[in-house]
C-alpha cells in the first residue's frame, strides 16, 4: 500500500518523491526523510547486506544495522553524476485544495 501511495503522489505531483540515481540513493533519501528502517525488518530483508552493515547486538540479542556509506571517493561520485541533484523544497499546502 505504501508504494502505491508513493506512485499516486508522484503522478499527482509530477516528480518522484524519492529521487535517486540508484537503489542506494533512494534508500538513503527515504531513511533521511522517514527515519531508519526497523531492525526486525532488516533482519529478514533479502538485500540488507547490500545496503547495510551489522554494527552489533543489543541487550535483547537483536542485530543492529547501519546504512553503508558509499565506498567511492566523493570526486568519483560527483564525476559519475551519482549524487542526487534533487534539492527542491515543496510546500504541500499550496498543492492541496
Amino acid at each position: 500500500m505504501w508504494s502505491l501511495g508513493c506512485v499516486l503522489a508522484e503522478l499527482y505531483l509530477g516528480w518522484p518523491l524519492y529521487p535517486g540515481a540508484c537503489e542506494y540513493d533512494q534508500l538513503r533519501y527515504i531513511t533521511q526523510t522517514q527515519g531508519p528502517v526497523p531492525d526486525h525488518l532488516l533482519a529478514v530483508a533479502a538485500k540488507t547486506d547490500r545496503f547495510y552493515r551489522r554494527i552489533g547486538i543489543d541487550a535483547f540479542r537483536r542485530t543492529l544495522w547501519r546504512l553503508k556509506v558509499s565506498s567511492l571517493p566523493f570526486w568519483v561520485i560527483q564525476e559519475l553524476n551519482l549524487l542526487s541533484s534533487d534539492v527542491r523544497i515543496f510546500e504541500i499546502s499550496n498543492r492541496i485544495r
